[in-house]
This record gives structure tokens, C-alpha cells and sequence, in this order.
């Protein structure tokens, strides 16, 4: 009896055991997976929206192209300057490489 105990046990273990290296094999695998298929991306336009205004007509735009499917704009988490005088910055990434921003020189007219 106690032989069948000690057998049985000794197969629950192994199961688990096999199960546990089957959950980490499948782990690593999907993570190899993802790894070859990632596509490297970039950002390849910048656009700025001044004011409540424009800044509210440019997301109405970009979220009616993002349910098109088409390509869109995502939204710098802070914007810039004051509730008056709001500045938000928009990015598009892109996968191609030839099209992504290296340079970027921000001016002004004024002196």
C-alpha cells in the first residue's frame, strides 16, 4: 500500500513537473516568436495644435481616420504652455525606415 502511495506521488510530481516545463517552453517560444516578428518603428511627422480649438478639430480629424484604419497621430502625454495658450504635440510612427525623423530645429520669426 504504501509502495502505491509513494508510486503515486512520484507521478504527480513528474506531471507537474511536465507541465511546469511545458508552460516555460511555450513561454519562450512565443517570446522568440514576437522578437522575429517585431517591426522597428519611428517617428516620421510631428504636428502641433495651438489652442482648444484646433487642437479639438485635429482630434476629431485623427480619430476618424484611426476608425478608418488609416494612418494617424498619437498624443504627447504633456502638453505645452497654459491653459490659455495650449500647445499639444502630436507624433505619426512609422515602419518604414527611410521616412523616420532624424533632424528636428525648432525656430523662431521673431528675434
Amino acid at each position: 500500500m504504501n509502495s502505491a502511495i509513494g508510486t503515486l506521488r512520484s507521478l504527480i510530481r513528474n506531471r507537474d513537473d511536465q507541465e511546469r516545463e511545458l508552460r516555460q517552453l511555450t513561454k519562450s517560444v512565443r517570446k522568440t516568436m514576437s522578437m522575429q516578428k517585431r517591426e522597428v518603428k519611428g517617428v516620421g511627422d510631428i504636428v502641433f495644435t495651438v489652442g482648444k480649438e484646433e487642437t479639438a478639430v485635429f482630434e476629431k480629424e485623427n480619430e476618424s481616420r484611426r476608425d478608418r484604419g488609416e494612418a494617424h497621430y498619437e498624443r504627447v502625454k504633456n502638453d505645452v504652455g497654459s491653459k490659455d495658450k495650449l500647445v499639444v504635440i502630436w507624433f505619426r510612427l512609422l515602419c518604414e525606415r527611410s521616412e523616420f525623423m532624424t533632424d528636428l530645429v525648432l525656430g523662431s520669426t521673431r528675434p
